[in-house]
Parts: C-alpha cells; sequence; structure tokens
C-alpha cells in the first residue's frame, strides 16, 4: 500500500496552477506519479544513489516504485532537483522514509516534511521514521524525531504524527 499520489509533470510543477505539488517558501516538493516515473528518474535516481548503495539490503529502488510499493518525491529549487526521498507505508501504519539523497538538506527538510506529514495522515499514518547512518543523529532531533531501538543494526528515529 502507497501513500496517496500527487502529480509530476516531469520537472518542476508551476504552481499554483498545479496543486499536486506544494510550495513551501521557495522549495517545491512532489510527489512523482507513476506514470511520470520515466521522465522524473533520469533526474532524481542519481541522486538516491548514495543512501542506495549504502543500505544493508541495496534495494531495486525502481522495481519498488514500478509495484507502486513505495513512492518517490522531488525537491526542487528553482527548477532544479536539489534532492529525493523514496517513503512507503507500512502495514504497522507507519510511513517510511526509506531513503534520502541530495543536497542542502537545512533548507528542504522541514518543507518536505511539513508536506509528508500532512499526505501521511491523509492515508492513516500516525508516524514517519526512518533509520540511517549515524551522522542523522545531529538532524533528526532538530526536525522533531525521537531515537527508537535500532534497525537492522542502524540507528532509527520516528516522529509521530497523529
Amino acid at each position: 500500500m502507497t501513500l496517496l499520489r500527487q502529480g509530476y509533470a516531469g520537472q518542476a510543477p508551476d504552481l499554483p496552477a498545479d496543486a499536486s505539488a506544494k510550495a513551501r517558501g521557495s522549495m517545491v516538493v512532489a510527489n512523482v506519479l507513476l506514470s511520470d516515473l520515466p521522465l522524473a528518474w533520469p533526474e532524481l535516481g542519481p541522486l538516491l544513489e548514495p543512501a542506495i548503495c549504502s543500505s544493508p539490503d541495496k534495494p531495486d529502488v525502481l522495481a519498488e516504485l514500478l509495484a507502486s510499493r513505495a513512492d518517490l518525491w522531488g525537491i526542487y529549487d528553482d527548477g532544479k532537483a536539489v534532492a529525493a526521498v523514496v517513503t512507503a507505508k507500512q502495514e504497522d501504519g507507519r510511513c517510511l522514509a526509506w531513503l534520502v539523497g541530495g543536497s542542502r538538506i537545512r533548507d528542504w527538510a522541514q518543507p518536505f516534511l511539513a508536506t509528508l506529514a500532512e499526505v501521511a495522515r491523509a492515508n492513516g499514518c500516525w508516524a514517519i521514521w526512518g533509520s540511517g547512518r549515524r551522522g542523522w543523529a545531529r538532524v533528526m532531533p532538530k526536525l522533531g524525531f525521537q531515537r527508537i531501538a535500532d534497525h537492522d543494526g542502524r540507528p532509527a528515529w520516528e516522529w509521530r504524527i497523529a
């Protein structure tokens, strides 16, 4: 089961005409539709490569996206992709921020999480969680996440949204 799909036009959406993306300050957060994945993946996929390579299970992200078991998000500034995030709704009612890649996290994390929380709540999620390298310990508490038990030997954090 995946989160509510929001539109994408193969590039940073025009706002406000495109109600499928959210503008937060100068950043645009867009959830990529499956039909737009071939347009978005060449730009967003490389941003995720470091996260995929450091993941313990080396996932086939594109296969997960094509099977609608995960959602791809693009974060844009002035029409240029600065980050990509892959999320998935889990059976326990939490939204997993599975893979995160790109740059300038301090600029886009709060706008992205505000949008993700809104969509996750609308789809019955009660928390957003993720795990990753230890360096995330500096960032996650500032974003409202609490440390939870390690997942696959990696630190994990959770933000209760409901």
